[in-house]
């Protein structure tokens, strides 16, 4: 129950955009109970500007995630985490990746920084 409630709780911060407040949420639950925590605290602590935060994050999601989904979603915001530390060469790694499977979202980055 009261991890429902958590859970419950960061979802809203992060949807409203309350990022700070997500992440002290998130941290607060296991990750086999919510599998996805990594993966919503590294947006969020991109989101406030921590960017090699972020990457940990995100590399620990996607370590333990099959979901080719999110897989995909990881490599692109680890690209604009990259692009944030202007770590250019990781971030032409996996935003040509991207743009190589039709992600428009990347081939219009990669397109901006090039």
């Amino acid at each position: 129950q009261a991890t429902f409630e958590i859970k419950k709780k960061a979802k809203a911060f992060y949807q409203n955009g309350d990022y700070s407040e997500a992440i002290r949420q998130f941290e607060l639950l296991d990750e086999n109970d919510f599998p996805l925590k990594y993966f919503y605290e590294g947006i969020s602590l991109l989101a406030i500007n921590e960017p090699e935060a972020a990457v940990a994050k995100l590399q620990e999601f996607a370590k333990n995630t099959d979901s080719r989904e999110f897989k995909e979603e990881v490599k692109w915001y680890l690209a604009l985490a990259f692009l944030r530390m202007d770590n250019q060469e990781e971030f032409i790694k996996l935003a040509e990746e991207l743009a190589s499977k039709e992600d428009d979202r990347a081939k219009a980055l990669l397109q901006k920084v090039k």
